[in-house]
């Protein structure tokens, strides 16, 4: 995984009203094809970040679970780097699946399920061997209040795993994409870290996920996973304690 980060940025060269869009990552895979406000830079977000113009009003993360040993590193960062009243916004998917049926409260999926098992051991390998732990939504706005944060707020999605018939059109194309997301992308999840400190051969690997991409393909059981959504404001000065 890349750590990266989605920076908004307002100079004062700026063309016109536009504002500068800044995007982050470790390997140069950007387009080039973009507007004429937006540059893609090679960084380590771990790094001291390397000074704009002027400070950003906007910083934007998305998917950095299991990108960093302490994510509370890139809020301090965040925060230190973003003009007064500007706002950082991260998403983030929590590991954990659920069974959503109707209204009623979400249920895990139960433990001998093969989505279960893998989305466990996937979360005990980055946890306790790689160190860059992926179970970090559901600490976002704490995080975010102890970095100096005012106004934080939560939104917590449900996203379907899998595609289930008695869902609505657009939740039925969600969960149809993100069960193509999931098929095509275990492997990617978790070949490096079973490989090399669970020291599993390749062949046992692929042959463990043969049961995982069986249970994706299962249509009846509506499987989601949470995405939680934080944002939050740094202070004007050192009176603002909040608010929008």
């Amino acid at each position: 995984m890349n750590p990266s980060a989605y920076l908004i940025l307002e100079p004062e060269r700026a063309i016109g009203r536009l504002k500068w869009v800044e995007g982050t990552d470790l390997s140069p895979i950007q387009p080039t094809d973009v507007p004429i406000n937006v540059r893609f830079v090679v960084d380590d977000a771990r790094l001291p970040w390397i000074a704009p113009v002027t400070q950003y009003t906007l910083i934007h993360t998305r998917q950095l679970a299991g990108c960093f040993e302490d994510f509370r590193v890139i809020l301090a960062a965040a925060f230190a780097n973003l003009s007064p009243g500007g706002h950082c916004e991260s998403h983030e998917m929590y590991t954990n699946l659920h069974i959503s049926v109707g209204g009623a409260p979400l249920r895990p999926l139960p433990p001998e399920n093969a989505l279960a098992v893998f989305t466990k051991d996937i979360d005990d390998v980055y946890m306790d061997d790689v160190a860059q732990p992926l179970r970090i939504a559901n600490k976002l706005a704490r995080w975010y209040q102890e970095a100096g944060f005012v106004g934080v707020k939560q939104v917590i999605y449900e996203v379907p795993v899998t595609e289930v018939p008695q869902r609505t059109q657009k939740l039925r194309d969600v969960g149809q994409i993100n069960q193509r997301v999931w098929q095509d992308g275990i492997n990617g999840m978790c070949m490096a870290p079973f490989t090399r400190y669970k020291y599993q051969p390749k062949e046992q690997v692929e042959v463990s996920l043969v049961s995982v991409r069986q249970a994706l393909a299962v249509t009846t059981l509506p499987i989601v996973q949470k995405c939680f959504a934080v944002w939050g404001r740094k202070p004007i000065d050192e009176n603002d304690r909040g608010g929008n």
